[in-house]
């Protein structure tokens, strides 16, 4: 059986393909409002591994970035990332709220990356 999944995503007249991780972090502690130092922190609260895990998932989907290079960047094991990405996916299937928040979170990501890339283009 084979199966084609083609996605289009577009923002006006540019189209935005990757987004680096950092605009997914930024994204993340909007929606969710919590300050970036506790998204990274060590702290285990729900709320903070719902927002984790929707920056896991996220970062997987919308990067070109490993599960090791992930990690990395949030000081965390690339087991814990893909925990964490799977536990993202099982959420949204469950929640319709959640699925909700990680679209939100999408947008927010499309438009900081859009954001960023315009201001690079100013400094040139």
């Amino acid at each position: 059986m084979k199966v084609d999944v083609s996605v289009d995503v577009s923002l006006g007249e540019e189209e935005i393909y990757e987004i680096s991780f950092s605009s997914i972090i930024d994204a993340v502690c909007e929606v969710m409002v919590i300050p970036t130092e506790l998204l990274m922190s060590k702290s285990r609260p729900s709320y903070l591994c719902e927002a984790r895990f929707i920056a896991y998932y996220l970062g997987w989907l919308m990067t070109k970035r490993s599960l090791p290079s992930l990690g990395r960047c949030m000081d965390r094991d690339h087991t814990t990332v893909m925990y964490g990405r799977d536990k993202c996916i099982s959420l949204m299937r469950s929640r319709k709220g959640f699925r909700d928040i990680v679209e939100k979170v999408k947008e927010v990501a499309y438009r900081n990356e859009s954001r960023r890339r315009q201001a690079a283009q100013l400094r040139l």
